[in-house]
């Protein structure tokens, strides 16, 4: 972000820090999370982020807007996109467990199209390819055909096939909103360059 707005490091610390304390933005390191372009897992807590603010290298860091920030300025479509969807799009870790109801994979169970097995704590959601190549599947459910649960959580995979294509455009397209709106946050507090 320095370099994109023209602004020495030195210059944009104190401004990241002051949107950090005051809940605007929250700062992930890859001190904690490997790839801090990505943001995996919860925030740590604000002066846990100050801190290491301090004494990470520039480069290690990931700005993220909170939720209240980006809900303006992110399109209707990525709302309606899904519910997964929209939490990528406002901001949320993508490896918080989500909980849920087992009977609302009821639809998946009674419906032949599909394959499901379920153990203890882990399952599994395919389709069948005789369904997957005919033309009756929406593009849609080809999109998300494989999904794996554990403990409740089902986490989607994609079949490496040409529907995988729309997925990855939705990803892109995704994380493109979060970089932009992250920029539009720092035009608004950066001084004019």
């Amino acid at each position: 972000m320095a370099r994109e707005t023209g602004t020495s490091w030195e210059e944009l610390k104190p401004q990241l820090a002051r949107l950090t304390a005051g809940g605007q933005m929250n700062l992930v390191f890859a001190s904690h999370s490997t790839n801090p372009h990505i943001k995996r897992l919860p925030d740590l807590p604000v002066d846990e982020q100050l801190r290491r603010l301090e004494t990470e290298p520039p480069s290690g860091i990931g700005i993220y807007p909170e939720e209240a920030v980006l809900k303006p300025l992110v399109e209707e479509r990525a709302r309606t996109g899904g519910p997964y969807t929209a939490r990528l799009a406002f901001g949320a870790p993508q490896l918080v467990p989500l909980f849920f109801e087992l009977k609302v994979l009821a639809t998946y169970f009674s419906d032949p199209r599909y394959h499901c097995k379920f153990w203890d704590s882990s399952g599994l959601i395919s389709v069948s390819n005789e369904h997957y190549q005919s033309e009756a599947m929406p593009e849609k459910d080809k999109a998300a055909t494989f999904r794996e649960c554990r403990q409740g959580v089902f986490q989607r995979r994609h079949r490496t096939r040409g529907s995988d294509r729309g997925a990855r455009r939705e990803r892109r397209a995704a994380a493109s909103r979060l970089h932009h709106a992250a920029r539009t946050v720092a035009a608004e507090v950066l001084p004019n360059r």
